[in-house]
């Protein structure tokens, strides 16, 4: 018996330090919790200048900016988000560390700080004595909770509510009033992988009834909105009401994604306000025809337009137009293409041809590449500059766009082996 005891406290012993334990499997990595940060200027903030000169944000940086108070953040980009958390040095300044992305080809980990100072609803940011973000408080509206299935919504004024595919909201306030999704018919939104010259928008088609209107149009008209805010066409009124269209979902993720979103999968939100008596409607009704095919990633047309892109991101140019690379002092130009460059037919862009010629510039090094080359989708053609790589991974034509085509510009090989 007591050499069974001394068998027991041996295999104690043994569990106790670990011998013959197999490691934890399933277990998150250990990360600090955030504490709530006392004095940070807590809110959302729109971006409406970068300098004293009050000059507008330019396409594809940062637009949008929430703080919360556990010491997290999220900025907001024309084509993707970051998630980050940050900490206050002392009560003038905040720093930003870049822990997160929705776009996969991004490096975090880098760290910014900024002094700052709030006066009111504005928010400025300064490095080095020097104006270089001025932001908006914005008021978050929070939107009712997506339906489900045929039922009518019950809309409030002034209160943002989301809709599926063919359904109905009625406005509490006027049970007379009601508006119906009926369809998204373009959606040309940026991918979020995707660096693009334009932003993109999406149409969404909407029914409007008054019950009881007298007029030419009838009790019901059909209206196309925008997502596009420069655009008319972001509200339409209708016999003293304003619906106007806040936000569409799910968003495009992927490169020349026309058929990534099927068109019931659509959830778009809208918000109802009362408008002035004389109010008309500001957008020319539409007939009702069946959707048409959804557009392409579409990005700027025309030449001589530059756009601000970064290393290892995806992004598209048109013919005559410039990336450039700020930091690496590197400019990328789309020179021309051949008319028949693009997709192996309309309906297949598995094989792709570029026949053109490209411009190269590194500091004072330039060169000009003439390219004949098949694409598959997928892979990319791979060109060498300055130690640089440039990779053309797609060339299509848009009807009445022209070409557009697809780059990625990865670092020098030193640059490669540190990320």
């Amino acid at each position: 018996m007591k050499s069974f005891h001394h068998w027991i406290i041996f295999v104690l012993m043994l569990l106790l330090a670990g011998c013959g334990i197999p490691a934890r499997r399933g277990l998150p990595p250990w990360e600090p919790r955030p504490t709530p940060i006392a004095g940070a200027p807590i809110g959302t903030w729109k971006l409406i200048a970068t300098d004293e000169q009050g000059s507008t944000p330019a396409p594809n940086i940062l637009q949008m900016l929430t703080i919360a108070d556990d010491g997290t953040a999220r900025m907001d980009m024309w084509e993707h988000a970051l998630s980050l958390i940050y900490k206050l040095p002392d009560p003038n300044h905040i720093q930003f560390t870049w822990i997160g992305s929705t776009n996969p080809n991004d490096k975090v980990g880098e760290v910014w700080t900024y002094a700052f100072t709030v006066d009111g609803d504005e928010l400025r940011f300064l490095s080095d004595d020097k104006l270089v973000y001025v932001f908006q408080r914005q008021a978050v509206a929070q939107a009712t909770p997506q339906p489900t299935g045929d039922e009518t919504v019950s809309a409030q004024l002034d209160e943002p509510f989301t809709l599926q595919p063919g359904q109905w909201a009625m406005l509490d306030a006027a049970d007379d009033f009601s508006v119906q999704f009926q369809a998204v018919t373009e959606d040309s939104r940026c991918p979020a992988m995707v660096n693009c010259a334009w932003s993109g928008e999406a149409l969404v088609q909407i029914v409007v009834r008054m019950d009881g209107a007298q007029d030419s149009t009838g009790n019901e008209v059909a209206f196309e909105l925008t997502t596009n805010p420069t655009e008319d066409g972001a509200a339409v009124q209708y016999h003293g009401y304003m619906v106007a269209l806040v936000d569409v979902q799910p968003y495009p993720q992927q490169e020349f994604a026309s058929d990534e979103i099927d068109a019931d999968e659509y959830r778009v939100t809208f918000m109802i306000s009362k408008a002035g008596p004389e109010a008309t409607a500001t957008v020319p009704p539409t007939t009702m025809p069946a959707p048409p095919p959804r557009a392409q990633p579409t990005p700027i047309s025309g030449a001589g337009q530059t756009l601000a892109v970064a290393l290892r991101q995806p992004f598209q140019l048109n013919e005559g137009q410039t990336a450039i690379i700020a930091r690496e002092d590197f400019q990328l130009t789309f020179r021309s293409v051949t008319e028949d460059s693009g997709c192996f037919s309309a309906a297949d862009c598995s094989l792709m041809t570029f026949d053109g010629t490209l411009a190269a510039q590194k500091g004072d090094e330039t060169e000009l590449m003439s390219i004949m080359a098949s694409i598959h989708a997928g892979s990319s053609v791979d060109l060498e500059f300055a130690g640089y790589t440039i990779e053309l991974r797609a060339i299509q034509q848009i009807e009445g766009k022209g070409h557009v085509a697809t780059f990625v510009v990865l670092g020098t090989a030193a640059q490669q082996a540190k990320a």
